[in-house]
Protein backbone atom coordinates (compact mmCIF):
# COMPACT_ATOMS: atom_id res chain seq x y z
CA UNK A 1 0.00 0.00 0.00
CA UNK A 2 1.31 3.46 -0.96
CA UNK A 3 1.91 5.90 2.27
CA UNK A 4 0.40 9.28 1.66
CA UNK A 5 2.26 12.00 3.27
CA UNK A 6 -0.84 14.03 4.98
CA UNK A 7 0.20 18.63 4.87
CA UNK A 8 -0.85 19.97 8.02
CA UNK A 9 -4.30 21.85 7.68
CA UNK A 10 -3.49 25.68 6.44
CA UNK A 11 -5.89 28.71 6.12
CA UNK A 12 -7.93 29.20 2.99
CA UNK A 13 -6.19 31.39 0.77
CA UNK A 14 -7.65 34.19 -1.48
CA UNK A 15 -6.94 35.83 -4.34
CA UNK A 16 -5.75 39.44 -4.29
CA UNK A 17 -4.93 41.93 -6.41
CA UNK A 18 -2.48 45.09 -6.00
CA UNK A 19 -1.65 47.77 -8.43
CA UNK A 20 0.99 50.26 -8.01
CA UNK A 21 -0.16 53.64 -8.57
CA UNK A 22 3.07 55.44 -8.06
CA UNK A 23 6.11 56.30 -10.31
CA UNK A 24 8.66 54.44 -8.47
CA UNK A 25 9.71 50.88 -7.91
CA UNK A 26 7.80 48.95 -4.89
CA UNK A 27 8.42 45.81 -3.00
CA UNK A 28 5.59 43.98 -1.47
CA UNK A 29 5.97 41.31 1.05
CA UNK A 30 3.77 39.67 3.42
CA UNK A 31 5.23 39.23 7.21
CA UNK A 32 2.98 38.04 9.98
CA UNK A 33 2.71 34.29 8.36
CA UNK A 34 4.95 31.61 9.71
CA UNK A 35 6.54 29.50 7.18
CA UNK A 36 4.60 31.50 4.19
CA UNK A 37 7.43 33.42 1.91
CA UNK A 38 6.39 36.32 -0.33
CA UNK A 39 7.76 39.03 -1.95
CA UNK A 40 7.60 40.53 -5.19
CA UNK A 41 9.03 43.36 -7.16
CA UNK A 42 6.07 45.37 -8.82
CA UNK A 43 6.85 48.22 -10.98
CA UNK A 44 5.36 51.52 -11.50
CA UNK A 45 1.85 50.57 -13.19
CA UNK A 46 1.88 46.79 -12.78
CA UNK A 47 -0.83 44.99 -11.45
CA UNK A 48 0.15 42.06 -9.27
CA UNK A 49 -2.21 38.72 -8.72
CA UNK A 50 -1.54 36.44 -5.97
CA UNK A 51 -2.97 34.34 -3.04
CA UNK A 52 -2.36 34.78 0.61
CA UNK A 53 -4.03 33.75 3.41
CA UNK A 54 -6.81 35.52 4.59
CA UNK A 55 -5.09 37.30 7.86
CA UNK A 56 -2.00 38.31 6.20
CA UNK A 57 -0.34 41.65 6.50
CA UNK A 58 1.16 43.42 3.36
CA UNK A 59 3.98 45.64 3.63
CA UNK A 60 4.87 48.26 1.11
CA UNK A 61 8.61 48.78 0.59
CA UNK A 62 8.80 52.20 -1.95
CA UNK A 63 12.25 53.50 -3.30
CA UNK A 64 14.92 51.97 -5.68
CA UNK A 65 15.41 48.15 -5.30
CA UNK A 66 18.80 49.07 -3.65
CA UNK A 67 16.81 51.62 -1.01
CA UNK A 68 13.57 50.86 -0.68
CA UNK A 69 11.72 52.33 2.81
CA UNK A 70 8.89 51.14 4.14
CA UNK A 71 5.76 53.46 2.80
CA UNK A 72 2.64 51.45 4.03
CA UNK A 73 1.40 48.46 6.07
CA UNK A 74 -2.22 47.19 5.87
CA UNK A 75 -4.11 43.82 5.89
CA UNK A 76 -4.75 41.22 2.56
CA UNK A 77 -8.79 41.62 3.30
CA UNK A 78 -8.41 45.01 1.41
CA UNK A 79 -6.95 43.29 -1.72
CA UNK A 80 -9.59 40.44 -1.88
CA UNK A 81 -10.70 40.37 -5.38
Amino acid sequence: MLAVEKRPTTLAQRCCCYVNQTAHFQVLRIVNIPYFYFERAVFPGQQLLFETPPTAQIEVYTGSPMSAMLSDRFPCTQLFI
